[in-house]
């Protein structure tokens, strides 16, 4: 995708009051989507939050998803009870540090979209031992884009104000060839995200017994019909009685109405590798499983807890990267909406749904209190 032709970059440690969404339609008529960003911010909540919905014949939606970030953690413990043992990750606090870029109208060929970048150092000193976490989410406004890669604005080291694009690849690794796998097309209304961390430090090393890099985020339903139900896995889960997902992993996740339903299914792969000397992510070296937990909200029944945990052994000395870049198969339902009816694509909504989860795994780093 091309470089941006105008950028507002913010320092996500500002101060701001106000608490609305910010929206970009895409697409037109009664199948247009939107989605929302706070511009201005005051806390990794409300940096972090980011909701999609359909807007046929409206300024904005009348129903949407919204999540936002709790956490980031080192974990040592398994992937069914790392709720035990847990070690928060801060964002570092060393000078031009904590990035956020919303370009709203970029051009690749014919097609239009918006692009949202962020990323942030971790760990006390970077340069001896840390990493970046970074991200890249895009609305796709009009037309068709076929890529196999992401760009992410990420400075140019530690202690630097300047910004380096650096490309990652998004596709499974192509295993008979070794190289980055096929291209992958979005059209107009898509909603998608990358994330890419590495590791940085002429003396890396991650904490003693870590097994797992954690991401906590929560995803909320706004104005849902009040009997929409969620289930997990094909409805073969819920979040508690007999059928109770648990610690499982989660593959789906089902929110059913009379009128309205859709299902988002949550991709299973991401890449590792090595980071080139010219900066750029190489071919990854492999294609690995993440893990996604889900947990209930006490007191909040429209919301959940999604959680991401990352291998780390593949992140056990420096300049070693990792990208998670979902996708939704595409199937489509009858949405009832205020103004009429409309055909919602079931994957329009999942994505934002996935990127808004994604994009909070890396703007959890970028507040610091």
């Amino acid at each position: 995708m091309k470089s941006a032709t105008s950028r507002v970059v913010l320092l996500l440690s500002v101060a701001g009051s106000a608490k609305s969404l910010d929206w970009v339609k895409a697409g037109s008529g009664s199948q247009a989507m939107c989605a929302g960003v706070e511009t201005d911010c005051d806390d990794a909540a409300s940096c972090t939050r980011v909701a999609f919905g359909p807007c046929g014949g409206v300024a904005s939606p009348e129903f949407y998803f919204q999540a936002e970030v709790h956490g980031f953690a080192f974990i040592n413990a398994t992937d069914s009870a790392y709720l035990t043992n847990m070690q928060e990750l801060k964002g570092s606090a060393i000078a031009n540090n904590s990035y956020r870029a919303i370009d709203g109208d970029l051009t690749d060929g014919d097609a239009t979209y918006a692009r949202i970048t962020a990323g942030q150092y971790v760990g006390t000193d970077p340069s001896v031992s840390g990493g970046y976490i970074g991200m890249a989410s895009y609305l796709l406004k009009n037309g068709t884009i076929s890529t196999n890669q992401n760009d992410f604005l990420v400075p140019d080291g530690p202690l630097k104000s300047t910004t380096t694009s650096k490309k990652a690849c998004i596709a499974e690794l192509d295993t008979t060839t070794n190289t980055c796998g096929a291209a992958l097309t979005y059209k107009t209304g898509d909603f998608k995200f990358s994330l890419f961390g590495f590791t940085t430090g002429s003396s890396f090393a991650l904490p003693s017994g870590v097994t797992y890099l954690g991401i906590r985020t929560k995803l909320t339903k706004k104005n849902f019909p009040a009997d929409v139900e969620v289930t997990f896995n094909g409805k073969a889960k819920t979040l508690a009685g007999l059928t109770a997902i648990g610690t499982s992993d989660v593959t789906s996740v089902e929110l059913t109405g009379t009128n309205r339903s859709l299902t988002m299914n949550f991709p299973q792969k991401y890449n590792v590798g090595d980071i080139t000397d010219v900066g750029e992510a190489s071919t990854p070296t492999a294609t690995k499983d993440v893990k996604i937990k889900v947990a209930a909200v006490d007191g909040d029944a429209d919301s959940i807890y999604v959680d991401y945990l990352f291998d780390a052994a593949d992140l056990q000395a420096a300049n070693k990267y990792f990208v998670y870049d979902p996708t939704v198969s595409e199937v489509s339902t009858a949405v009832s909406t205020g103004s009429g009816s409309a055909v919602v694509s079931e994957a329009a909504l999942a994505r934002p749904a996935l990127l808004a989860l994604g994009m909070g795994v890396v703007a959890a780093l970028l507040h610091r209190p």
